[in-house]
Parts: structure tokens; sequence; C-alpha cells
């Protein structure tokens, strides 16, 4: 029968195993670190360039709070990891849509590094930072207020002398 799930391969036939009672089985044993900690929806590894990631936030849930842009609405998040240290630019131009991009640091301790609303007198969003080699972070992508639509990640290396130095280490 078309459909339906192979036992030796155990797709739905498990029962949840975990203390959150959620729907996954879980390796944690705490019972709330699904909401504390949001894993990204996808991996860019340390890709750079035009476009390198993209998606519609409409089909997205409200899984991270934001500090700027508005209500909380629909997010796709992204895994990036800084190939080398050095300054980058981390933009959504050529999206469809009012974007809001926020830079958190990753799990186990997330933290918002920074939120932009509008980049370059633009309604598409981006940051411009000093970023440490192998530097995990989580690029969550959402719209002002409660706009959704399609949006292009862009990733690009900035010259050294681009702007002040930041601190990159997490905070």
């Amino acid at each position: 029968f078309i459909g339906e799930p192979d036992p030796s391969e155990g797709i739905g036939l498990e029962a949840d195993t975990d203390v959150d009672a959620d729907a996954d089985a879980d390796a944690d044993t705490d019972s709330d670190a699904d909401s504390d900690c949001p894993e990204p929806d996808f991996d860019l590894g340390s890709e750079l360039g035009a476009n390198i990631g993209s998606g519609n936030t409409c089909f997205g849930e409200d899984d991270f709070a934001k500090t700027c842009g508005g209500i909380p609405g629909p997010d796709l998040a992204y895994s990036w990891t800084a190939p080398y240290e050095g300054a980058f630019q981390i933009d959504l131009l050529g999206s469809e849509f009012d974007t809001v991009l926020t830079i958190r640091s990753a799990c186990p301790e997330p933290v918002e590094i920074e939120c932009n609303d509008d980049f370059q007198l633009n309604t598409s969003s981006g940051v411009q930072r000093n970023f440490a080699a192998d530097q995990p972070v989580v690029l969550v992508v959402e719209g002002f207020n409660i706009n959704c639509g399609l949006f292009q990640i862009n990733i690009q290396e900035l010259p050294p002398d681009a702007f002040a130095p930041t601190d990159t280490s997490e905070p």
C-alpha cells in the first residue's frame, strides 16, 4: 500500500519517549528545551554569495523573538558559520516584502546579537559586522509586523577597513 509507513524505518511508530510530551523523541531530559532553544530550519554552512538561501516566511511559525520590526510573525531560521575571521554583510536585499533580520548566537545559549528592520534606505534588512573564525550564528528572517513573503539571503565579505572593529565574542 503506497504511503503506509515501513516498520523497518520506524517512521511514526515510536511512542513519545521524552518528558516534554511533544511528538518527538528528544535526547535531552529537560521539559522545555525545544522552547528555550529552537533549532534553525536550514543550514547554510559557511557559504558566501548572492541568494545562498531563500524561502517564504508565510509557511513559517513564530519560533524566535525579535527586538525590532514590530509585532511577532512567522519566521524561518538558518544556521551559518563564519568561514574565517572578518567583516561580513548579511542582507535580505532582493526580498519581496518588508523584512526583519535577527542575528542570534547558536544554542545552547541563544542570545540576540543584532536586529535590523530597514537597511540602506530599503525595506529589506541587513547587518554589517565582524565575526570570529568558525563563529556559528542563527539568521532569523521575519517580516515587519506580521508581513510575510519570499526572501533571499546574501552574505558577502567586506573589506577589512569597512567599519570600526566590533567585539566578535559571543555574548
